[in-house]
């Protein structure tokens, strides 16, 4: 990278500060579009050992004749990056108030993901840590805490019909995180607390209603404005790799496999002899059978726990088996989600694996 070549740079004058020491030059290995930044090395090295490694060295005499190495006097650090990373990367550093992180965002993943790459080849571990659990917030990891954020949705819909409020308050899509980027991130990084739950909610998801075709296709539009109206949300389906949508078909087959293999719990046989014999079970049967054809059985689950049945003629015994079975039912499949959905091995260890025949 020679002083002709720094010439074609171009300076970003939001970060070229004029008692910066150092000029970073920002340039991917192939292509152009190359940019200087001027700042501090110790604002560097406080956050970066690979830096304060780098600044160790004797600097350069300014009145060097290498001019290689220098730019309006100053010693140059070459970063091989995708400059519009290395300032985000400087941005978060000097203007930290001004890059608001809102938990939940739906953008968090495209925001973020150039300085994660950075931090994590410049082991800049105080931006690695708190960009990662910023992720790592936004998706449950318990079952409860996946019924507390769906119930804070519903909510949030239900308050958005009610007062009519369709200006003030914007659809759940553009709040609540959205999973194709999610996934993207969550893999390239190894994030894998947030997969199952990612994973389980691109499989309710339609593929009729993708983000990335909404601009250049009116029924796309068309069809997301009606999963809006309902409270629902979309996917940017376009973040997917062929892997991602084989453990996506994968995870629907397996958990429709589960469910059906879990089926004799809630249809008649001998071990509900504390049933009434005027007891009629075929509405749980068929509330039963409604979840295995749904795209949300934890949601449909739920509904024997926490709604009334409304067929008449079912003893209160079976009613009360089927909610905690409905319970049990829930918790499963919950805890098997990694397998089911054939995810990567946790970072801290490996899941507990079971046999597909076994489901």
């Amino acid at each position: 990278m020679s002083e002709t070549t720094i010439s074609h740079f171009q300076e970003d004058t939001s970060l070229f500060f004029n008692d910066g020491n150092v000029v970073v030059a920002a340039a991917p290995l192939h292509g152009e579009g190359g940019l200087l930044f001027c700042v501090h090395k110790s604002i560097l090295s406080m956050h970066s050992s690979v830096f304060d490694d780098m600044f160790t060295l004797p600097d350069l005499p300014a009145d060097s004749t290498d001019s290689s190495n220098l730019y309006k006097g100053r010693p140059i650090v070459r970063m091989y990056d995708e400059p519009q990373d290395v300032r985000s990367l400087l941005r978060f550093y000097y203007y930290a108030s001004m890059f608001p992180l809102t938990r939940y965002d739906p953008e968090t993943p495209s925001k973020i993901e150039g300085i994660l790459r950075l931090a994590k080849k410049y082991q800049i571990d105080s931006v690695w840590l708190r960009l990662v659990h910023q992720v790592e917030a936004d998706w449950p990891t318990s079952l409860p805490e996946w019924d507390q954020l769906e119930g804070e949705i519903e909510l949030r819909h239900s308050r958005r019909m009610e007062e009519n409020l369709p200006d003030e308050l914007p659809h759940n899509d553009d709040v609540y995180p959205e999973p194709g980027a999610a996934i993207s991130l969550a893999l390239e990084f190894c994030l894998y607390d947030i997969l199952p739950a990612a994973f389980y909610h691109l499989s309710r998801t339609r593929i009729s209603c993708d983000r990335a075709a909404k601009a250049d296709d009116q029924g796309v539009s068309d069809n997301i404005a009606e999963v809006h109206e309902d409270g629902g949300r979309t996917a940017n389906w376009s973040y997917l790799t062929r892997n991602d949508f084989k453990r996506l078909l994968l995870g629907r087959e397996h958990i429709q496999r589960f469910m059906e293999s879990k089926a004799f719990q809630f249809q008649n046989s001998s071990r509900f002899a504390d049933c009434d014999l005027r007891c009629d079970r075929r509405g749980i049967e068929a509330k039963f059978q409604l979840a295995l054809q749904s795209s949300d059985v934890l949601s449909e689950l739920k509904a024997f726990i926490t709604e009334d049945y409304a067929t008449d003629g079912v003893c209160s015994p079976c009613r009360s088996r089927a909610k905690r079975d409905a319970q049990t039912l829930r918790q499963d499949l919950w805890a098997k989600l990694p397998q089911l959905f054939d995810l990567p091995m946790h970072k801290s260890g490996p899941w507990v694996l079971f046999r597909l025949d076994e489901l």
